[in-house]
């Protein structure tokens, strides 16, 4: 059982400010009458709808705190007549060594008294559902990462989460992604793979083999992916649910342009309606939407060393529109004005006609070519970003075609999981991975009376 709240404590307040958000909120706890404030084992707040900052659905209310070392904090509260277990399951889930990690939020402290019992966790700043709407396109590619690293540990603590949804995931004070909500977690002992449980998730967000209208459901790693998989769609279109239930019947549309053809080939294999055919965490990870420049670089130059690709003057026109159906109609016509001229003219040689053809074909070999001869003219061009459809458009015509199988492409999406932090250590302050300013103000007790 957890701590048991004490009464009012004759102790000095503190303050660690850290929050933008919550700024002149906090100001107004640190310094009210103890009348009005709520006083918890090592921590206080103010029982005022001002405070809460978030509601859940099972009438779980989270208030800014303040713990006695100075440190904001999130409370979570929720009533012993109201899906208490859930609470206590989250507060257990989260105590797992193997959970206290950057992508995950943080545990603090458990209290309870009669009527409630109050969850105490690291702050937040936004929701994702908030964040996404606003913020910088490029920051979406990372919340999508974080979401899969937050993933990866639980799945490797052999925790499922069935609880994958926009509310669940917090935005702290550096604008990291943690995983929160974890009350309908489930640890899986020994080595089992799946779980029976009751089916509690919030409808739109369940996996297709949940929508059974069965009590007890499967619950596996892949329930999991499907559920990540609806999220980074919502994420990438900035709050477009596209997966809506209807009788049963899931029916979304994944032909919108947002996307892009690599997101939208993550997306469809995350989803896919047959939990056997989904991908575990790392091989999400591992995908191509997620690689970085210098990887898509390797990968468009091993492309164009394949015998299909040298003999680029000879490939049928079927096979060149089937490349180039993934970008926009002529994209690459006119591909070589995006290269310095000199570069271009000691490419071409001295014959008469132009070598390369005006296609993506003959793009992805003077690529191949000039890396291997011109490399100090080449770099002055940064390819990946003078053509941002062609990797997206090479890794699915090269998918189509099986070239993806040849071990040579093929290891370039079958890495060490790369993503694994090091884990916090319970011993530091908690304020440190979230703290922005490192003032701390303390007010004796006896001046606030």
């Amino acid at each position: 059982m957890g701590n048991v709240v004490s009464s009012n404590p004759n102790i000095n307040r503190r303050w660690v400010k850290m929050s933008n958000r919550w700024r002149k909120k906090f100001e107004k706890i640190y310094r009210a009458d103890k009348a009005k404030i709520t006083w918890l084992e090592s921590m206080y707040f103010i029982n005022n709808a001002e405070f809460c900052i978030a509601k859940g659905i099972d009438g779980t209310e989270i208030f800014l705190g303040l713990r006695n070392d100075g440190t904001e904090v999130a409370i979570k509260r929720i009533s012993k007549c109201n899906n208490y277990q859930c609470l206590k399951n989250e507060e257990h889930i989260l105590r797992l060594p193997g959970l206290d990690y950057p992508f995950i939020t943080r545990y603090i402290e458990f209290v309870e008294d009669d009527q409630f019992g109050y969850l105490c966790v690291q702050l937040f700043e936004h929701t994702l559902d908030e964040y996404i709407r606003v913020c910088p396109e490029y920051q979406l590619y990372n919340i999508v990462r974080s979401i899969l690293k937050s993933l990866k540990v639980l799945h490797d603590q052999r925790v499922f989460h069935w609880d994958l949804k926009p509310q669940n995931f917090w935005i702290d004070i550096t604008r990291r992604v943690r995983l929160a909500g974890f009350g309908l977690c489930r640890w899986s002992p020994d080595e089992e793979t799946t779980l029976y449980t009751g089916r509690a998730e919030a409808k739109n967000w369940m996996a297709n083999e949940t929508l059974t209208g069965e009590d007890n459901g499967p619950l596996n790693w892949s329930t999991d992916i499907q559920g990540a998989g609806m999220l980074i769609d919502y994420v990438l279109s900035r709050g477009q649910h596209q997966f809506h239930i209807s009788i049963h019947e899931r029916k979304y549309n994944l032909e919108q342009d947002f996307k892009g053809v690599l997101a939208k080939d993550l997306i469809e294999w995350m989803t896919d309606h047959n939990p056997n055919n989904r991908p575990g965490v790392q091989n999400c990870l591992n995908h191509p939407f997620l690689c970085s420049p210098i990887k898509k670089l390797e990968y468009l130059i091993n492309i164009g060393k394949r015998k299909e690709v040298a003999m680029f003057k000879e490939a049928s026109q079927d096979s060149i529109s089937s490349l180039e159906a993934y970008a926009a109609d002529g994209y690459f016509r006119g591909w070589k004005n995006k290269f310095p001229a000199d570069l271009v003219k000691m490419m071409d040689g001295k014959k008469k006609e132009p070598c390369y053809t005006d296609n993506a074909f003959g793009l992805l070999r003077f690529i191949r070519n000039a890396q291997e001869h011109y490399l100090e003219h080449i770099e002055k061009v940064d390819v990946i970003l003078a053509f941002p459809p062609l990797f997206g458009c090479a890794y699915k015509f090269a998918k189509s075609q099986g070239w993806n199988l040849d071990p040579r492409l093929k290891q370039m999406f079958i890495t060490e999981d790369a993503f694994h932090s090091p884990p916090a250590t319970f011993e530091e302050n908690l304020s440190i991975p979230i703290q922005e300013s490192q003032q701390v103000f303390t007010m004796p007790f006896t001046l606030l009376q």
